[in-house]
């Protein structure tokens, strides 16, 4: 009777251990995002190096450190760095399949804020996130691979921005 009850403990301690380390993998990130520092928008046609100028539904690719401007919106949309990736590699097999996010520093107007996209691991679609009057559409890549490191000067994060 009390090695029933010695196994029992057991195996509720150990129960609650997978259950709080499924509760921390599900918990979304708490992460701070920094003030953002003024940046000047391009004059007479230029167009600085690390900022890319789009039209409003048009697909536009970001590097880290690169900004989207969207001239006929007065809109920029830095890609500021990624917070976390948690994906399942490709070709493993998780009990959860994670997720990537994206700290964005979103200006319009008179207006910037930071933002996290999140997308989820194992899928190909799009996610979206609205802003103001804006829809925001993004997918990062590269996905991870078992074994292989992703660098931050390799991440892409794939954004259309529309109304």
């Amino acid at each position: 009777m009390r090695i029933q009850s010695l196994e029992r403990a057991g195996l509720t301690v150990i129960l609650m251990l997978v259950v709080a380390m499924l509760a921390a993998c599900l918990a979304p990130a708490l992460t701070p995002i920094p003030a953002p520092t003024p940046t000047s928008l391009p004059t007479s046609g230029s167009t600085p190096i690390g900022e890319v100028r789009g039209l409003l539904g048009e697909e536009l690719l970001l590097h880290i450190g690169h900004t989207a401007f969207i001239a006929d919106e007065n809109l920029k949309v830095e890609f500021v760095r990624i917070v976390e990736d948690s994906r399942c590699p490709k070709g493993v097999v998780c009990i959860w399949a994670g997720r990537v996010v994206a700290e964005v520093r979103i200006s319009a107007g008179e207006a910037t804020d930071g933002l996290v996209l999140a997308e989820t691991g194992l899928t190909e679609a799009y996610a979206t996130r609205d802003y103001q009057k804006y829809r925001l559409s993004y997918h990062v890549e590269p996905y991870p691979e078992q074994g292989k490191t992703i660098l931050d000067s390799q991440y892409r994060l794939l954004l259309t921005v529309s109304k």
